[in-house]
């Protein structure tokens, strides 16, 4: 079986002053705090 391929997303900047769906982004990405890596699924959802 082929190995899923992933992307890994850092998050460089603080979700304060974000608008709401910014905020809901990065929560569903894995991300909350500055600087936190997230190793996802390569899915079109995942990448915008």
């Amino acid at each position: 079986m082929a190995e899923a391929k992933t992307v890994t997303v850092r998050q460089t900047g603080s979700p304060i002053r974000r608008n709401a769906g910014q905020r809901a982004t990065l929560a569903g990405l894995g991300l909350n705090k500055l600087g936190r890596v997230s190793t996802l699924e390569d899915t079109p959802s995942v990448r915008g």
